[in-house]
């Protein structure tokens, strides 16, 4: 290795650890203060609700609650003569009025990563519980539950070969807008209610039409939305540790001590977390 190389490789072993530095700065997600973690502890009271919505769900699959929810699907199969699907889009509003409302109306209490967080791990909490039960409990949906039930399934529909006509519990639409729902609520409920009463009235009108076009039993809508709140309300609770771990992943200590002996020069890395 000539002078030349040798004098450019040292200078570049001491504009490194600014560099680390910089991107360590760039990074780091601001500091949690009491006020944070005071916020987002675990409270038993606040498992009531959704235990109850999910519950409620449950009791579905039992008499008396089975043969009315029947009823309502028959009611509701006479008055409707029009379906309207928009709910596969509907579901994804609240969660997405959490993130805008970020860039409309930013604030010094919660930055976009961390909503960013809450979004993300509410969503795996919800997902996997959902999808979980979803292909493990057999329940026929509506709007085939009777050909399968009653008039000898001409179709031949199994739980093997049509999934999708036999996992109606819970209802992952409602799951996923009581979800964003609650998350505004956690958010800006307190500051500012009418977001939270425009996310869960859209909410509730993604559970309807479920009901309304057939594709859910009312209890699977009531079981989706306790599964969407208690997620988010965990990922709540989650958040304050989610931020310390990323926290000390991205202040990482980067050393790095070049050494020469005149002919050969080395770099030796030292990582502290």
């Amino acid at each position: 290795m000539n002078s030349f190389q040798r004098i450019l490789l040292l200078s570049l072993a001491a504009l490194l650890p600014l560099f680390v530095q910089g991107q360590n700065e760039s990074v780091s997600l601001h500091e949690q203060d009491d006020s944070i973690a005071a916020a987002h502890a675990f409270k038993g009271s606040q498992l009531i609700v959704p235990g109850v919505l999910i519950t409620a769900g449950v009791s579905g699959f039992f008499e008396p609650v089975k043969t009315w929810k029947e009823t309502v699907r028959d009611n509701i199969r006479e008055m409707n003569d029009n379906p309207i699907t928009a709910e596969d889009y509907v579901q994804y509003m609240p969660a997405a009025g959490v993130l805008l409302t970020n860039l409309l109306m930013p604030d010094d209490t919660y930055a976009l990563k961390d909503r960013i967080l809450l979004l993300g791990t509410s969503y795996a909490l919800m997902g996997a519980t959902v999808n979980a039960l979803k292909y493990t409990v057999i329940s026929p949906r509506p709007d085939i539950y009777d050909e399968y039930a009653y008039y000898g399934n001409p179709r031949n529909l199994t739980p093997k070969d049509n999934p999708h006509c036999f996992n109606s519990f819970p209802s992952g639409h409602t799951a996923t807008a009581f979800m964003g729902a609650e998350l505004a609520r956690l958010e800006y409920g307190d500051d500012y209610p009418l977001i939270a009463v425009g996310a869960y009235a859209l909410a509730a009108g993604t559970g309807f039409l479920r009901v309304w076009n057939e594709r859910h039993w009312c209890t699977d809508v009531l079981a989706g939305a306790g599964m969407g709140i208690l997620s988010a309300r965990i990922a709540w609770w989650l958040l304050p540790y989610e931020r310390q771990l990323l926290d000390r992943i991205c202040h990482k200590e980067i050393a790095v001590c070049p050494r020469t002996n005149g002919y050969q020069t080395e770099l030796a890395f030292s990582v502290s977390f």
